[in-house]
């Protein structure tokens, strides 16, 4: 063998342990078939589950809808308050000299 290789033959190593550790196991001698009424509590949980995930989105789109609405609602109130805010800022913008700010 050349310097630096191992030898993959090494009965040493972890997976050669486990390997004969699983060789060595007995078999499984559980009854392999579900529980009765497992199939029925499951898909019961799920629906469950599933229901109330559907009223939490419908929360939740009922709740942006609101806010979307009021949102609405305020810049109705204040349009002419915005409107006015950028005309002051064009004023404000011809006052200054933009041969002092370069």
């Amino acid at each position: 063998m050349a310097e630096g290789e191992k030898n993959m033959k090494n009965p040493q190593d972890p997976w050669s342990k486990l390997a004969a550790a699983a060789r060595r196991a007995e078999p499984d001698l559980r009854d392999e078939v579900a529980p009765y009424g497992l199939t029925t509590r499951v898909l019961a949980a799920w629906r469950q589950h599933a229901q109330a995930e559907i009223n939490w989105e419908r929360f939740g789109w009922r709740a942006l809808a609101s806010a979307f609405a009021v949102a609405a609602i305020c810049v109705m109130l204040n349009y002419n308050g915005l409107k006015s805010f950028g005309d002051d800022n064009l004023e404000v913008a011809d006052m200054v000299d933009t041969e002092t700010v370069l």
